[in-house]
């Protein structure tokens, strides 16, 4: 559908030929004039429709991402995952949820500082995390902060094989961080694969998050010296069993 100013702009210009035939020169000159107006008001318009479009997706882009990181934040990262298990091509597809947890994270802010360690650590941590999940073979990944320095990512269609995969390069990639020279980052990893279903909804998404995130503070609070850096498989979850 034409704009408004765009119609009157060829309606002036369709009204030319028969004011210059009549001998009104100085009413053809107006509507040369009035063409010229109402062509910059109708490029005037398209620039500010693009401009609130811009604005537009930018305040999207605020509301579902975590500030410091970047990356979504824990309830847009439930509902991507909650709304792609709704899909129609995804149904019945197997897919895996990674839980991350920043090993030495804490024990970084108290030498350092909450401003120094999330440049040093959080935000290198999550780029990482992020490039890691986003490798050509798991298109369809993505990646949330899931409060703190604990991290998750979706791997869509990936089984446990590609998950552990997964959980390796993210392992290799946050151990290479090294806010202290000689002492890598680490984490500690959990996954799990699942079955995409129209059913799976945001509370399927947290309870297979919270287990994770269960098995990850069990080997932490553990009587093992040092309990960091490693990777543990889940038994696959059916959500509501």
């Amino acid at each position: 559908m034409r704009s408004r100013s765009s119609e009157s702009v060829q309606n002036t210009l369709s009204a030319l030929p028969y004011a210059i035939a009549a001998g009104g020169i100085g009413t053809a000159l107006y509507l040369l004039r009035q063409n010229r107006e109402l062509r910059r008001s109708n490029e005037e318009l398209a620039q500010d429709q693009q401009n609130l479009r811009r604005r537009h997706d930018d305040m999207e882009k605020e509301i579902v991402l975590d500030p410091k990181t970047r990356l979504l934040h824990s309830e847009a990262f439930k509902a991507e995952v909650a709304g792609r298990a709704k899909r129609a091509a995804n149904i019945g597809k197997t897919s895996a949820l990674v839980f991350g947890d920043l090993d030495n994270f804490q024990a970084l802010n108290h030498l350092l500082g909450n401003t120094e360690v999330d440049t040093v650590a959080l935000k290198p941590a999550a780029k990482a995390i992020e490039g890691a999940v986003r490798q050509k073979d798991l298109i369809g990944g993505i990646v949330g902060r899931h409060g703190g320095e604990e991290f998750v990512g979706y791997l869509e269609g990936a089984d446990a094989a590609g998950a552990r995969i997964a959980c390796e390069r993210i392992q290799t990639d946050v151990n290479a961080i090294q806010p202290i020279p000689g002492q890598p980052l680490g984490i500690t990893l959990a996954y799990t694969t699942f079955q995409l279903t129209p059913e799976l909804g945001i509370e399927g998404v947290e309870s297979i998050i919270g287990s994770l995130d269960k098995q990850v503070e069990a080997f932490k609070h553990t009587a093992v010296a040092d309990a960091k850096n490693q990777i543990f498989a889940v038994e696959p979850i059916v959500v509501g069993s």
